[in-house]
């Protein structure tokens, strides 16, 4: 519900739209099919194929790093300015971009072993762009976003000290390669229409 008040509630406007319908589509393309779906499909093919231990970056000629890092700041300019709905929507649109590498890279036809390395590094890349995400997440969504942070290996952001702030947080590279993570359950069960 918080989410749906950022993205397409009254924040900015003089009146929204409250209906159910409108409600369940926000939920499901948002958080059901983007932003759950991308953390899904990230963490059990690191699962899948690594054991759950993330693999050394390894730069892929379609990477959105640059893009990634580009909503970064764009996520941080919204944040300063409190603009929560354009902050949070970059957000999203960085968990798109992991969604679309995940299409033109199809890091799940990468089996041979002589693509061991590449795949890990597409995998990565997308752990990261989905931590840096998370980041801008948070104040709209705090538990899950918790726990995704508990199964990617970054629980201490739920207990900040001075060395561990959004500056270097918003840095490429937060999660270190050999740290493992957990597939856990979905994040975002999909409901029925009239649930």
């Amino acid at each position: 519900m918080r989410l749906f008040l950022v993205v397409a509630g009254p924040l900015g406007a003089a009146d929204a739209d409250f209906a159910r319908e409108r409600i369940h589509e926000t939920y499901n393309t948002n958080l059901v099919n983007t932003v759950g779906n991308s953390v899904s499909r990230t963490t059990t093919m690191l699962d899948k194929y690594f054991e759950g231990v993330v693999q050394a970056p390894l730069e892929h000629e379609a990477s959105p790093k640059q893009a990634v890092l580009d909503l970064v700041q764009q996520a941080r300019r919204a944040a300063d300015d409190l603009a929560v709905d354009r902050m949070t929507q970059a957000a999203v649109a960085i968990v798109r971009e992991v969604d679309l590498f995940i299409q033109t890279a199809q890091p799940f036809k990468m089996t041979a072993p002589e693509q061991r390395d590449a795949l890990g590094g597409v995998l990565y890349t997308c752990l990261e762009s989905l931590r840096l995400a998370s980041l801008f997440l948070w104040p709209v969504m705090p538990e899950k976003m918790g726990e995704v942070w508990k199964r990617i290996g970054c629980a201490h952001y739920l207990a900040p000290t001075a060395e561990q702030n959004l500056d270097t947080w918003c840095a490429w590279g937060g999660i270190a390669p050999g740290t493992k993570i957990e597939k856990g359950e979905g994040l975002f069960p999909r409901l029925a229409a009239d649930a």
